[in-house]
């Protein structure tokens, strides 16, 4: 491709070939020669072209800035000197403003990871997508999951269809004539007319009768209308789907002269987030801004700088910090996370404390089958497995445990009673660091008695996931 691009005449297939370049510019040697060939006449070109070289050049300084250190200023001067489509000059702007005052946010724009592509389509049960897809008008079509696991009352909807019904009653017509054609069934074939005689007097009867209308319930003062006539107290939304953590303060004005610190935890997108809320109760303007965090349980720490900019005096600013797993987990208590923030207001520094729940370190992608669990269970060693007993638990049925876990990223894989025993077994999965977590729970049917046991291919996550799972099941 490289060495047939002057073969090139589609603007289609010049924008793409810039891309390839681009995005393979650490395989491709002579990436910045190939893409200095397009910028050459970049004037002459379409404003698609133009558009994908302007963000290839970008992409490229990020990714090799000795190399195209020059190129990069060239193309930022015709794009907002030298041009008149708003689109290109606009863009143009803001790679210069990202690239002149903050390198780190340019590449998160610019470089950004791209989300996995992955295929759901075969990992529900056909059980469950049976009763999904005769809910498709509902929310169990956007949960993914059946209506008794977050509607109270719940009441499937089945589905008949005419057509079977007019084939049988076509069939009954054809039965009926072979019938009068038989001499031995002709008693049978008359009192058959007869019954329908009957029926027909019925539906006339019926029809004359005058239809009473459908009782509603009346709606409570004040209240909202239940139009549908559904009756709105089925509508209670269980307590088990997931939430997000009420922001608390964890720094006052009087612990940091005049600035109030509110945080909390969340998770979203893949990804734990430390929402932070600063409210500036001070006269002076607040522009610098620092955040570390001590060793951690979970060993998390910021990815990417504490960027709240300018907050002036008596406003307030929210930032969704995104935290990266980089350090070894299983340190320190559980759930503790120690922070510092510094800023110009004072010489010291703010420390707090706060506690992040351990199971917003799950991941999204841990469901597996039931074939895989067994099949996983036995090949893990016995070593890395951690256990814990409780005498009491927060959830009583399986169905209340199968709800609250899964509204987290543990994903139920199958249950089944213990033989001899009073006790069910459930069978769970979950992902933590990309590494694969196995759970059995052991319910006591007799008492709120609980046993958990945690296996995978690292003791230390092991230890991580059972904390994280005991927070959700027993706390």
């Amino acid at each position: 491709l490289c060495e047939n691009l002057d073969t090139l005449d589609e603007s289609e297939a010049k924008a793409c070939m810039i891309w390839i370049i681009v995005e393979y510019a650490d395989r491709i040697d002579n990436a910045p020669e190939l893409l200095e060939s397009f910028v050459e006449h970049f004037e002459e070109e379409s404003a698609q072209v133009q558009l994908q070289l302007l963000t290839a050049v970008v992409k490229l300084f990020l990714k090799r800035p000795e190399d195209a250190k020059d190129m990069v200023a060239n193309i930022l001067n015709l794009a907002t000197a030298k041009t008149d489509n708003p689109d290109l000059r606009d863009r143009g702007y803001v790679y210069w403003r990202l690239l002149s005052t903050d390198p780190e946010a340019a590449q998160a724009v610019v470089l950004a990871q791209k989300p996995v592509i992955s295929d759901d389509t075969y990992q529900l049960d056909p059980a469950i997508l049976d009763v999904l897809i005769t809910n498709i008008a509902t929310l169990a079509s956007v949960y993914h999951k059946p209506p008794e696991f977050f509607v109270k009352d719940a009441k499937s909807i089945t589905i008949k269809s005419t057509r079977g019904d007019k084939k049988r009653n076509d069939d009954s017509s054809s039965d009926d004539d072979d019938d009068d054609d038989d001499n031995e069934g002709s008693s049978k074939a008359n009192e058959d007319d007869g019954d329908s005689d009957s029926d027909s007097d019925d539906d006339e009867k019926s029809k004359a009768q005058p239809q009473q209308p459908a009782k509603t319930a009346a709606p409570a003062p004040g209240g909202p209308i239940d139009l549908l006539g559904f009756g709105l107290g089925n509508l209670g939304i269980e307590e088990n789907l997931p939430k997000f953590q009420p922001s608390k303060v964890v720094v006052s004005a009087e612990q940091s002269q005049g600035l109030q610190i509110s945080n909390r935890f969340v998770r979203r997108n893949n990804q734990m987030f430390m929402e932070l809320t600063f409210d500036n109760q001070t006269s002076q303007n607040l522009t610098r801004w620092a955040i570390k965090f001590n060793d951690n349980f979970l060993g998390v720490n910021p990815n990417g700088p504490l960027a709240v900019g300018s907050l002036a005096p008596g406003s307030s600013k929210s930032f969704s910090l995104p935290l990266t797993e980089n350090k070894p987990p299983g340190t320190n208590q559980s759930g503790l996370l120690q922070v510092a923030i510094k800023t110009e207001l004072a010489k010291e520094v703010l420390y707090f404390n706060d506690m992040i729940p351990t199971y917003l370190a799950f991941d999204e992608q841990g469901k597996i089958a039931g074939q895989d669990f067994i099949r996983t269970w036995k090949s893990l060693d016995d070593a890395h497995e951690v256990k814990q007993s409780y005498p009491s638990r927060s959830s009583n049925t399986p169905d209340q445990i199968k709800s609250k876990l899964e509204a987290n990223n543990v994903f139920f894989v199958a249950s089944t009673p213990v033989k001899a025993t009073n006790m069910t077994a459930l069978y769970y999965s979950l992902k933590l660091r990309g590494t694969l977590v196995l759970v059995e729970i052991k319910l006591d049917n007799s008492s709120a008695a609980t046993s958990l046991c945690v296996k995978s291919s690292d003791g230390t996550l092991s230890k991580v996931a059972l904390d994280g799972v005991e927070s959700l099941l027993i706390r």
